[in-house]
């Protein structure tokens, strides 16, 4: 998400997003006590440790991921939404498995076709 949101904003970068996301995601348990949870509240070292741990995963994709297609969808072979980590994505981009489709202004989920 944070490598084709960039589309919509030159002004953006996945970096730029990525550290975004970084800075602002501090929860005290205060924070969390003014939330109401459908069941027990969330572990706050659990949850930290979790997103501390896909943002490093983010991090690792954004390096991978061309340049030149920052700012597109980024979809398999059978035109989904890739959901690899870091590990599968590169060798799906060694394989040549991977598309990029690049959106538009009030945005629609891709269709693809093969010509």
């Amino acid at each position: 998400m944070i490598w084709a949101s960039c589309g919509k904003d030159p002004g953006l970068n996945p970096a730029l997003i990525l550290e975004e996301a970084k800075r602002s995601s501090h929860y005290t348990v205060v924070d969390m006590a003014e939330i109401s949870f459908k069941g027990a509240s969330p572990d706050l070292k659990k949850l930290s440790k979790l997103w501390k741990g896909m943002l490093q995963e983010a991090s690792q994709i954004i390096e991978l991921l061309p340049v030149e297609h920052m700012g597109e969808c980024v979809l398999n072979i059978k035109q989904e939404l890739l959901q690899n980590g870091p590990i599968e994505l590169q060798k799906s981009l060694k394989q040549n498995q991977i598309l990029f489709h690049a959106g538009s202004i009030r945005g629609a989920f891709p269709t693809l076709k093969h010509s």
